[in-house]
């Protein structure tokens, strides 16, 4: 399934892992610590926390409006040149979600406010695996995140 979780090694660097398709991606919570929407004084643990739970919550809002006739993107690493997505799809009761990236640059997005996910990001091409599964084991997976980072 989906989860994504933060483990704090006080760097801003290499803590933040998605586990999808049966593989492990690591990322950097450098700009979740920067992200001003939320606790703009802290750049610390508890502020990525909090940023990456609001982060995931507008993942599961943009899912449980997802409909046959479009597709959302939740971004999960935000890096000075691109960013990487999942990109979700209704496709005969299924969901299915693939990996790419786009040339959106990470200091681009606020990950705490991301806006409207039915948007494709610019440039954005599937680089990666795909998986299909029922959309609720996807939105209960992302919960158990939820409750891990808090």
């Amino acid at each position: 399934m989906i989860s994504f979780e933060f483990n704090d090694n006080n760097t801003g660097h290499k803590d933040l892992y998605l586990h999808f398709a049966g593989d492990t991606w690591i990322c950097d919570s450098y700009y979740l610590a920067l992200d001003q929407a939320i606790l703009p004084e802290l750049e610390d643990g508890t502020k990525i926390r909090s940023v990456l739970c609001s982060l995931l919550q507008q993942w599961i809002d943009a899912l449980k409006r997802l409909s046959k006739e479009e597709s959302v993107y939740l971004p999960f690493d935000f890096s000075d040149q691109s960013t990487r997505w999942l990109e979700c799809s209704l496709v005969n009761n299924e969901t299915v979600v693939s990996l790419g990236y786009s040339m959106t640059q990470g200091w681009a997005l606020t990950p705490s406010k991301l806006g409207d996910l039915t948007q494709r990001p610019r440039g954005f091409v599937v680089d990666g695996p795909s998986i299909r599964c029922q959309l609720e084991k996807i939105q209960k997976s992302l919960e158990v995140s939820i409750s891990r980072c808090q």
